[in-house]
């Protein structure tokens, strides 16, 4: 009697120890040198070593290049394995890549295990930069930047010809930059032509979004390399905050929030300021110097009231004429109003 029930309490024991353990191969998929836009499919296999039932919870991927599927059993009892198929797309890649598919199981001491798919992906044809951007430059500094089209010499690429393209819908020249085109050269089995980029000083203050587009002799889709050439171009009037967010009120609570113009040469007048459409009013307060106005923005609270809307500023700079700010107000829900959502 004595001896079944210590039986019984150990076999209760042992499984109240048992537990699932996971194991994965490969703990890396590595694809070497491959070529631009190819896909590849491999497997990895999860394997519980454990002595629990092991239970695949969930499995997924840093990017949408890579993916990764199971087709089968999601409860892995002891010594009991699963495939999980992973695929990769190299298009649009370039260089080393490094890509991590992560395996979520029920095993206690190793809840995530994370799998690397790694390579080397050559780009036959490609520009570098892949983009330029300019962040809040001024015209007067004299910028410049270069642009290489590269290509396999074994293509025999030919640029025909180069402009980039501004303008709302871009499809005019552009106003902002100049640029001259460079002598093809060969390096590293590679044909390089360089197209410099400098930006005009006559250039307006503005946020710009252009195309450099190179026309070459390569078949499609290589017959056409673009390359976005983005940034702001700052003028003399600045201002602070780019985004003006007015504290949470009470109904029936005011609160301010002051955005400074300042004129880095000159002076600087204010026109005209609203914030459209909404209850936040504005108060325009000249400084002294004239070098700077500050725009005093208040709001009384109202009950259900929150939003965001454009502060609009006209000044008397040429250049510079309009400015459109966001702006954040809010209103703190009442126990009511609380209540009725939850």
């Amino acid at each position: 009697m004595f001896l079944t029930g210590l039986k019984a309490v150990l076999i209760a024991a042992a499984s109240a120890w048992a537990a699932p353990r996971a194991q994965i191969e490969p703990a890396e998929i590595a694809l070497g040198d491959i070529d631009e836009g190819l896909s590849f499919e491999r497997y990895i296999e999860l394997t519980n070593v454990g002595d629990g039932i092991l239970v695949l919870e969930d499995v997924n991927t840093s990017c949408g290049c890579t993916a990764a599927a199971v087709d089968g059993a999601v409860e892995l009892g002891p010594g009991e394995s699963q495939q999980i198929k992973v695929t990769f797309n190299s298009k649009n890649m370039d260089g080393e890549i490094k890509k991590r598919v992560t395996v979520i199981t029920s095993d206690p001491e190793q809840k995530s295990m994370i799998v690397y798919v790694t390579g080397n992906v050559h780009r036959a044809v490609r520009t570098v930069p892949k983009y330029v951007h300019l962040s809040r430059v001024r015209a007067s500094d004299g910028v410049e930047k270069t642009v290489e089209i590269q290509a396999d010499t074994e293509l025999g690429m030919e640029v025909r010809s180069v402009r980039i393209l501004g303008g709302v819908t871009r499809d005019e020249p552009t106003e902002i930059f100049d640029f001259t085109v460079g002598e093809k050269r060969t390096e590293n089995e590679r044909d390089i032509v360089d197209v410099h980029l400098r930006l005009k000083e006559s250039a307006k203050p503005q946020k710009f979004s252009e195309t450099l587009v190179a026309e070459t002799n390569l078949e499609e889709p290589h017959d056409e390399m673009r390359v976005q050439v983005r940034g702001e171009i700052l003028g003399r009037i600045t201002f602070t905050p780019a985004f003006a967010v007015l504290r949470m009120v009470e109904p029936g609570e005011r609160t301010t929030r002051d955005v400074t113009f300042s004129a880095t040469e000159g002076t600087i007048r204010v026109l005209k300021a609203e914030v459209t459409q909404s209850p936040v009013e504005v108060e325009v307060i000249p400084q002294d110097t004239g070098q700077q106005v500050i725009l005093r923005l208040s709001y009384v609270g109202r009950e259900g009231d929150s939003g965001v809307k454009q502060l609009r500023v006209e000044t008397d700079d040429p250049d510079q004429p309009l400015f459109e700010i966001p702006v954040r107000y809010q209103t703190q829900p009442t126990g009511d109003a609380q209540g009725a959502g939850s």
